[in-house]
């Protein structure tokens, strides 16, 4: 369809730093003493990710402790088996094999892992109370546009020698962590490549201020903005899971659920950020239902932070003869129910721009879902093709609505699978408000719950679609638009909401799950909804 087109001529291109290749090698000027370069660079730890004798790739780390505590992100280790742990011993020369390590946390919520040197450089145990390393005091230091800050890190071309660069403090964003709201993302432009994944970045007095982790590039004149997560909130989030008895999941636990799928009895892959593939797409869901039906090309959706006790509706309706399946995965990462044929669908009706006027059929499906945890958690569907069968899909949400004890919104997570990517749809995500009440306001996140900005800094947010000035990209006014369940309509208005996305851009960009957050604008309407997400497998 002609509309697709212009979607992502907008679309920020950003790419993640995952562990490999490119930067440049510059030279401080003022702030710190080479004294304290020195001191500082010999905390900065280079770190091999290994599986099976191979190298997969190399990203930063810094000692936080004398004992091989050892803090870097998620990325950078999430696809190995063993750490090889380079230390620095002459600074003019490559960083040396002394250590290997072990995961012993890794976070879901920010791309961080944390790791603990175990072994020598001959593999051979060791006590960590006994190791005298250098380290850097992990306090953190906060920093506000303007001040500067210094990277230390091991990036690709550096061929293993330490590389220092230096820059300003752009932007500070705030987020959400463990409830607080504070600094979650500081934007440089010192220079930040592949490679510094993990690193550090620190203040003119040398205090640490953050882990080195994505890098912003804008395509048409190659600017560009490095991301560091800022230690404040890392440590604000060891404190928020210690807190609620987690404190991170162990390498075992990671194993365990963020693995390449689902092995046909329950267990899931994790979701929220979790498992990626080498292409850079989220990882898809394998399932078997009770009744035999399987699902090898799953797309995961999470319902994030479900209320207890409250039951929600899922129905998903194949286009141009598709027939699909959806499951529900618990809080605890078991498939709960799954749906292939269901009658209920019968009676529903889609007619929304990207898709035209859709009916559900007898091959479609509906499932109910809910939990009963103490409280709210994430129930995850699955979408999927019967036996693997691919096509295009849309899927309606039920259950939802806006009230004045939930201003943040309502969040709803999708997965850019390669499934879906090869589909060849794009990712068109509605809310539509029941009645008029409510003026509907969607707005995108990506998995470090990081608001999303295009080149020309506009928020990826839609307020009314088909209004130019409150939406984002491509999106047609929905006054025309309705879509029909068993036993009442949503006759779409202009105050509703869409948001199109090219997932094989997504991805492209740094992008294997979206977040979208659904309220109210500003706040002051409340009312029921519905979503309805159209995409592919």
């Amino acid at each position: 369809m002609a509309w697709k087109g212009n979607v992502m001529k907008r679309l920020l291109l950003l790419s993640f730093l995952i562990v490999m290749l490119i930067p440049l090698q510059t030279q401080a000027q003022g702030g710190l003493s080479a004294d304290d370069i020195d001191r500082i660079s010999r905390s900065v730890v280079q770190i091999v990710a290994i599986e099976d004798d191979d190298v997969l790739g190399s990203g930063s780390g810094t000692i936080v402790s004398a004992t091989g505590l050892i803090y870097t992100n998620r990325h950078v280790i999430e696809q190995g088996e063993e750490f090889a742990i380079l230390i620095l011993d002459d600074p003019n020369e490559p960083a040396e094999l002394a250590y290997f390590a072990d995961v012993i946390a890794i976070y879901d919520q920010l791309d961080v892992a944390v790791l603990q040197i175990t072994r020598d450089d001959r593999g051979r145990s060791v006590d960590p109370e006994e190791l005298t390393l250098d380290f850097i005091d992990p306090s953190p230091h906060e920093v506000v546009r303007g001040e500067v800050v210094y990277i230390f890190g091991y990036p690709g071309i550096g061929e293993g020698y330490m590389v220092l660069t230096q820059g300003n403090i752009t932007t500070v964003r705030n987020g959400e962590v463990g409830g607080e709201t504070m600094a979650v993302l500081y934007q440089t432009d010192a220079e930040i490549s592949p490679g510094n994944s993990g690193g550090l970045a620190v203040n003119a007095d040398g205090g640490l201020v953050g882990i080195p982790t994505l890098v912003v590039v804008e395509q048409e004149t190659g600017g560009r903005l490095g991301g560091i997560l800022p230690f404040g909130a890392v440590l604000a989030l060891e404190a928020a899971e210690e807190a609620g008895g987690g404190g991170g999941r162990s390498l075992a636990d990671a194993a365990g659920s963020g693995g390449s799928g689902n092995d046909g009895n329950g267990t899931s892959p994790g979701i929220g950020g979790g498992a990626t593939t080498s292409e850079g797409y989220a990882e898809s869901i394998s399932l078997t239902c009770t009744n035999d039906v399987r699902v090898t090309n799953g797309v995961p959706i999470t319902v994030r932070q479900l209320r207890p006790g409250s039951v929600y509706t899922a129905t998903v309706i194949g286009l141009g003869g598709f027939d699909p399946v959806i499951g529900v995965l618990d809080p605890e990462g078991d498939v709960s129910t799954c749906s292939d044929d269901d009658p209920a669908a019968d009676n529903y009706v889609v007619d929304l721009p990207s898709t035209g006027r859709v009916n559900g059929g007898e091959r479609d499906a509906q499932v109910y879902f809910s939990h009963n945890n103490l409280q709210p958690s994430d129930v995850t569907l699955v979408v999927g093709g019967y036996d693997g069968a691919s096509g295009k899909f849309v899927v309606i949400i039920e259950g939802l609505d806006v009230s004045s004890t939930d201003a943040g919104g309502d969040q709803i997570q999708v997965s850019i699978t390669q499934e879906m990517a090869d589909s060849g749809e794009f990712l068109t995500v509605y809310m539509l408000a029941q009645g008029n009440s409510l003026d509907a306001l969607m707005e995108m996140r990506d998995q470090f719950d990081v608001e999303i900005y295009d080149v020309d800094d506009n928020l990826l947010q839609c307020d009314d679609a088909g209004d130019d000035e409150r939406c984002w990209g491509y999106s047609e006014s929905l006054r025309n638009s309705e879509v029909s369940i068993s036993g009442a309509a949503y006759s779409a208005h202009n105050t509703d909401a869409m948001i199109s996305i090219d997932p094989v851009g997504a991805a492209d960009s740094g992008f294997p799950f979206l977040t979208y957050i659904l309220r109210s604008y500003e706040g002051e309407t409340q009312g029921d909804y519905l979503i309805v997400i159209h995409g592919g497998v």
